[in-house]
């Protein structure tokens, strides 16, 4: 889970709502349904700002201690477990489970005092779980167990409610294919394909200027594809346009030649990006790219990997190579280069 937020009405509400919380949380906690629910938390890829820090790392439970209800003799207590241990949380897909079965929490090793925190929350329903505060050593000693759950999932829906899909789920109608031949691009499950033979583009039909754009990909041994942004309905969309390079860039196949401005997430041949922020092949990432006018930023899995203000970039050569520098808006891209590479979840949110 990262600590992360988009609007400061929302860091507001949040203090606020923390502060009643710690009054009302003794209340809360004897009226609230006993656990057994499903439920998952994921690191919500919003905006890392500067500050921010990232508390779930998507992989394991690095940083967290399971305390669980057990049987004790003839009491019941909340002791803490082993991760191996204990089947009640567990990770998949960058997520975070729960099944509430024995009911109980996961504590961070870390103790906090004074913080704004967010988290993205999904409730399998019915659903029943909660976000702990200030915990001390037994279950009733919490702030805002479930006023902060429930702010928390208002925030998230709403943020996440201003956005729009990109994939309808049935076709590509909303799509144009650029490039020889057919186009091999399918959707299958909702998941945009790009198979490994298509060396082709897929731009949306919409052009966009300013704009969040969030997806998930999965990446096979050595894939390669980029994310196209203003870009012009043209197979050379990495000059002009503005390539997000989408690489493997840990396969052994490239180590000799790949250059720091042709890393994942870099702006292509342009800007490298920050390493070592990609799942391993085959688990699904979490990417967003932010286009605000001059600005460009990059966050994957919850990590800023690049940000960097185009007006910054005047080397003339570079300009002359890469004019889609200076595009204001264009279409989005997906860029084949002869190896798989899965799209889902792709969602955009238009900046003013």
């Amino acid at each position: 889970m990262a600590i992360v937020t988009e609007h400061w009405v929302f860091k507001t509400l949040i203090m606020s709502w923390l502060i009643l919380g710690l009054i009302l949380s003794t209340a809360i906690a004897q009226s609230m349904p006993p656990s057994g629910r499903i439920s998952d938390f994921r690191d919500p890829n919003v905006d890392a700002e500067e500050g921010w820090t990232v508390l779930f790392n998507g992989r394991d439970f690095t940083g967290w201690v399971p305390v669980l209800k057990t049987q004790d003799g003839t009491a019941k207590k909340f002791l803490e477990h082993e991760v191996s241990d204990q089947t009640t949380f567990s990770v998949k897909d960058g997520k975070l489970l729960t099944t509430g079965k024995p009911s109980g929490y996961l504590r961070t090793e870390t103790v906090y005092e004074n913080y704004v925190f967010h988290v993205e929350v999904r409730l399998m329903a019915p659903g029943n779980s909660g976000v702990l505060a200030h915990i001390q050593k037994d279950w009733r000693c919490f702030a805002a167990w479930a006023v902060l759950s429930c702010l928390l999932l208002c925030c998230s829906a709403k943020g996440e409610s201003e956005f729009v899909r990109l994939l309808n789920g049935k076709n590509l109608d909303d799509w144009i294919h650029v490039g020889e031949g057919r186009n091999g691009y399918s959707l299958q499950d909702g998941v945009l394909v790009c198979p490994a033979e298509e060396t082709g583009n897929l731009f949306s039909r919409k052009e966009y200027s300013n704009f969040v754009l969030r997806f998930e990909f999965r990446l096979q041994e050595a894939s390669n594809n980029g994310v196209a942004i203003r870009s012009p309905l043209r197979k050379d969309a990495h000059l002009t346009g503005i390539e997000i390079q989408i690489l493997d860039d840990q396969a052994p196949r490239y180590q000799a030649i790949v250059k720091p401005v042709q890393y994942h997430g870099s702006i292509y041949g342009v800007v490298g990006a920050k390493r070592g922020f990609l799942k391993k092949v085959g688990d699904w990432n979490e990417q967003e790219i932010r286009a605000d006018d001059r600005r460009i930023r990059v966050t994957l899995n919850g990590a800023v990997i690049i940000d960097v203000d185009l007006s910054n970039i005047t080397d003339p050569d570079i300009l002359r190579e890469h004019p889609g520098l200076l595009r204001r808006n264009g279409h989005i891209g997906f860029l084949g280069h002869r190896s798989r590479v899965d799209f889902r979840n792709v969602r955009i949110k238009e900046l003013p």
